[in-house]
């Protein structure tokens, strides 16, 4: 599945509500610039990884002050 998705991913951390979050910012082939694709916020239980919500609304990044773009 990870080399079909290929390199053009990459992760800024965050925060939400007190738990982890990333920005994840997606390069198209060829292309230079990594841009603002979704907020990705993680739910944990203890050491675990409860719950993933990812929303793919890259108006949200200045919200968490991440740049738009890489």
């Amino acid at each position: 599945m990870f080399d079909e998705m290929g390199t053009g991913w990459r992760l800024l951390p965050t925060a939400a509500n007190r738990q982890p979050a990333f920005g994840l910012y997606w390069r198209e082939p060829g292309g230079s610039a990594y841009r603002a694709f979704a907020i990705c916020l993680l739910g944990v239980d203890g050491e675990a990884i409860a719950e993933i919500a990812l929303f793919q609304q890259p108006e949200l990044f200045e919200s968490f002050a991440l740049p738009a773009t890489l």
